[in-house]
């Protein structure tokens, strides 16, 4: 595997190119699906130039997309949504929290964690801070789930194969699922581990603090029924296929904020993050981004990718790669920018592809 030197020394060396490669007829059929009276009649290569190779089309949705494409969301509004807790009948866990989609013929599973934006209504305390809304805005990694839409339908354009997906639908200041529940976990000195206490600025979400049974209402309620729903798709993704791979898509604020710990890193427009035992593929993944035109760091400003505690460091089968990407890179503001997102979207399509074509895949498969 080329070392960290040897790929950001590839990096330079690149040729320089449109950060969009794709065939000519690439994004025509997902363009047809949108606001097809905004496309000027004319010879039907239009809509593949316009949406892809200028990249002058204001707006855009994916033949597939999970949700409608809206191109001006109120996420502040968003904040406002409270989602109540929703047994299983078979598991007795509480589901709300979440979203599964479910493909049995994948081997992949693209993690969605931080995306959130509800909050809950569990009878737990509610934060008292001032303006939580824009808290919960600015510590989500802000409409990463559309970039992964528009992932979806390009994917099923190519022909490609559609992924398991697990995504978090609250946020993550009430609940964040990707933190260890115990004492090794870093980020427990700022007052975010598994249940958030301090703001991004250090200031107490909690005035008067939170409560011990409130905090251990949130684990027990949402953090547990979490991690173990995830850890049983990954036991059945192993189960039919004798691998897995995690893609664990997240974003991260063009300059460092005050609550992170590592703030004079380097913050390229795409990290990947990777565990040695778990490593999933990031050479291939980084030539991948650097085909289509994006610097790219391994383990800066952000290391490492989430397994489950059940497979950690247990279970070479259980591949994980985290892609991080700088949010100028697809918003404007908090707003998606179309002509970054496209881009963007092709670029982490190809490298999902990439990663299960790899020999090491392969090679976990047979054995």
């Amino acid at each position: 595997m080329p070392s960290e030197e040897d790929l950001a020394a590839s990096v330079g060396s690149a040729v320089k190119r449109s950060p969009v490669r794709a065939p000519d007829r690439k994004g025509v059929t997902a363009m047809k699906h949108f606001a097809p009276h905004l496309i000027p009649p004319s010879h039907p290569w239009d809509e593949y130039h316009i949406a892809v190779r200028d990249l002058t089309f204001p707006k855009y949705m994916g033949q597939r997309a999970v949700r409608s494409w809206t191109p001006d969301e109120d996420w502040a509004a968003r904040t406002s949504a409270r989602i109540a807790p929703e047994f299983d009948p078979v598991t007795g866990w509480n589901t709300a929290g979440f979203a599964v989609r479910r493909v049995p013929e994948s081997p992949v599973i693209v993690h969605i964690p931080h995306a959130g934006l509800a909050w809950l209504d569990d009878g737990a305390a509610i934060p008292d801070c001032p303006d939580l809304a824009s808290e919960i805005v600015l510590m989500a990694d802000l409409a990463i789930d559309r970039i992964a839409d528009l992932v979806d339908a390009l994917a099923a354009e190519s022909g490609h194969p559609a992924t398991n997906r697990f995504q978090a639908l609250i946020s993550r200041v009430a609940m964040d699922p990707e933190r260890f529940d115990n004492s090794t976990e870093e980020m427990n000195r700022v007052g975010m581990g598994v249940v958030y206490e301090r703001t991004h600025t250090g200031a107490p979400l909690y005035q008067d603090g939170l409560k011990p049974g409130d905090r251990e209402r949130r684990r027990s309620l949402w953090y547990a029924p979490y991690t173990a729903t995830f850890s049983s798709l990954v036991d059945d993704v192993l189960d039919a296929h004798g691998r897995c791979l995690i893609v664990d898509l997240h974003s991260y604020a063009t300059k460092a904020q005050p609550y992170e710990l590592h703030k004079k890193a380097d913050r390229p427009p795409v990290c990947l993050g990777y565990d040695a035992p778990h490593d999933g593929g990031i050479s291939e993944a980084g030539l991948a981004f650097q085909g289509h035109g994006y610097r790219v760091n391994l383990n800066q400003p952000f290391a490492g990718s989430y397994v489950p505690a059940s497979r950690w460091l247990t279970d070479r089968r259980v591949r994980s790669l985290m892609i991080e990407v700088r949010k100028d890179q697809y918003l404007e503001g908090t707003q998606v920018d179309n002509h970054r997102a496209l881009p963007l979207a092709f670029a982490i399509e190809d490298a999902i592809w990439r990663l299960q074509q790899t020999r090491r895949m392969r090679v976990l498969a047979s054995g």
